[in-house]
């Protein structure tokens, strides 16, 4: 659902605003509730920049929705019937997102992206494993790319979504 991404692009300048030390919660918390809301969405994410959120990776290392070296990078994925934060220092090191199409492909292009089916498990065992796409859209800041945000919908959702179209009728 781009119109739900696009929503969490257009917090992100005004949680900008906000004092540096707070954005992290501020944006964690905004993920989660997002989730919750979205019964379809099989989580919610968000990889942003180095320092880009709020100069303050290097005080982050380790800290939920943080990657190794501080990068803000939270998931937030629905699992057993609840909603869990990934830990992201193994979900989203800096060696991954480096070689990532969620990543890399709206940092180059600027635009929103709609990743081809992929398979997937949030637990880490193969025999969960589900076929979901990724709705992405780029943050950018005076044109500057600065993140990316994005949700995953199993594939199964996107084809009901799209077998309901009736564009002759």
């Amino acid at each position: 659902d781009f119109s739900v991404v696009r929503t969490v692009v257009r917090s992100v300048p005004g949680i900008m605003a906000a004092p540096a030390e707070k954005r992290r919660d501020i944006l964690n918390a905004t993920l989660r509730e997002l989730l919750a809301a979205n019964p379809r969405f099989l989580s919610v994410w968000l990889v942003m920049e180095p320092n880009a959120l709020d100069g303050l990776d290097s005080r982050n290392i380790g800290t939920a929705g943080s990657n190794e070296v501080g990068r803000f990078t939270p998931t937030w994925y629905r699992q057993a019937g609840g909603i869990k934060q990934a830990k992201a220092d193994v979900e989203c090191t800096e060696s991954t997102i480096k070689g990532a199409d969620y990543y890399l492909t709206p940092k180059q292009s600027r635009r929103e992206v709609l990743l081809n089916p992929y398979l997937y498990s949030y637990s880490g065992e193969k025999s969960d494993e589900i076929w979901e796409v990724s709705v992405i859209v780029p943050i950018l800041r005076d044109g500057e790319f600065i993140g990316a945000a994005g949700v995953d919908i199993a594939a199964q959702e996107l084809w009901r979504l799209i077998a309901d179209i009736k564009p002759y009728e």
